[in-house]
């Protein structure tokens, strides 16, 4: 009787240390979380009074450490674990408000490239036959310079091989390839038919292409696509100069998995752009609007209000933008960001319905959450047209 009762006694005390263990280990799990979450953070960010309320990381601290103006650009965040122990220390700029016109119609960007872009390689007839030159560049390169001549138009080129000879043998070209500057040797070959060299390359100035207005500010600056127009082959095209124009939707390709969709789009009024295109870059194409902000303004949100949950997005899909529901099924915690920050999925109906989802063209579609623009559209599932990827819209907005 009483070494059973010394069982059940070892026994109560097993389970009860066990439990302790285990709660232990969540807790322990819990503020990991948190340490990686803050550690995440990127090393500067940009904030506004709002913004700030909605920091709430579990077991964390965030002191603010407003600059000699009350929160220009020398603020700093502090963050502790406990409120005792330091985790990291952010630069901030702290903004009274952080507003925008909300996008979602479609836009037409007429991007003309700071240099010229390689679309393809091509033979050249010479007197020995067909012969595909030597020349060093590759699909979606952008020449920058040949020889000592900048280069900024196809006719550049034309010029330079027109004046080019046979004691001149090789031309030395720079190119912008997946964002750095790389140093070529091309070899021409003589053309039978004209009696001139020929580099072998097929080219062009420049790219067009239909995408979503994500937003416009106050002052008529605006962002769309959440993601850069890239050339051929992987890095993102530097502008020169572009225009910006109205576009109506003609029609969809509806998605189906392993074939995404697309926006088909027409520009209007060719002869009277609604904007200039100013920048190309990572998480979107930029530039200034005359005209063209339809929706409401809104509350610029950041990351620290996203949470997986319900949401919507602002798109157009015939004649004028609409609402549609969806889910945001998971959002990352970056240091360095990323257009792929954010994982969603259509639950629409009606859209689901019509499109099968999101469709190409559908970057740049608004993301809004408690009643926040919080993300950007930016890509879509090849294998599940209903599924894509969001963009941050603090590390959009800012550029």
């Amino acid at each position: 009787m009483i070494m059973e009762k010394l069982r059940k006694g070892k026994s109560a005390v097993l389970f009860l240390w066990l439990a302790v263990c285990v709660c232990f280990a969540l807790a322990a799990c819990a503020v990991a979380r948190s340490v990686v979450l803050v550690r995440c953070l990127p090393d500067a960010m940009v904030l506004s009074r709002a913004n700030l309320e909605s920091i709430a990381i579990k077991n964390v601290s965030c002191k603010i450490e407003e600059g000699a103006n009350g929160g220009g650009a020398d603020s700093k965040i502090v963050f502790k674990l406990f409120n005792l122990f330091p985790i990291k220390t952010v630069g901030a700029r702290i903004e009274p408000e952080r507003k925008a016109f909300l996008g979602g119609r479609p836009i037409g960007l007429s991007l003309k490239a700071d240099g010229v872009i390689v679309v393809r390689r091509v033979e050249v007839e010479t007197a020995a036959g067909a012969v595909l030159p030597n020349t060093g560049a590759r699909e979606g390169d952008i020449i920058v310079k040949i020889g000592e001549k900048r280069v900024l138009y196809a006719g550049d080129i034309t010029d330079y091989m027109g004046a080019f000879s046979k004691t001149d043998r090789v031309a030395e070209m720079v190119v912008m390839r997946d964002g750095a500057e790389v140093k070529i040797t091309s070899y021409p070959v003589l053309e039978e038919l004209t009696g001139r060299y020929r580099l072998g390359l097929a080219v062009k100035d420049g790219m067009d292409g239909v995408g979503t207005v994500s937003y416009i500010r106050p002052d008529g600056r605006f962002g769309s696509l959440g993601h850069a127009i890239s050339g051929g082959g992987d890095g993102v095209i530097p502008c020169h100069k572009g225009d910006a124009y109205e576009c109506k939707i003609i029609g969809y390709t509806r998605g189906a998995r392993g074939e995404p969709g697309e926006l088909k789009g027409a520009f209007v009024n060719t002869s009277d752009p609604i904007g200039e295109v100013t920048h190309n870059g990572k998480f979107g194409v930029y530039g200034n609007l005359k005209r063209g902000a339809d929706g409401g303004l809104i509350d610029i949100g950041s990351r620290f209000d996203v949470k997986p949950g319900k949401a919507q997005i602002r798109t157009t899909v015939s004649d004028a933008p609409e609402y549609y529901d969806i889910e945001i099924i998971r959002a990352y915690s970056q240091n360095t960001p990323t257009e792929k920050g954010m994982v969603i999925r259509v639950t629409d109906a009606k859209l689901l319905n019509t499109t099968g989802g999101i469709l190409q063209g559908m970057s740049g579609s608004p993301i809004i959450q408690n009643d926040r623009l919080v993300g950007v559209v930016t890509h879509v599932f090849v294998g599940d047209p209903a599924k894509g990827y969001a963009v941050y819209l603090d590390f959009m907005y800012d550029n």
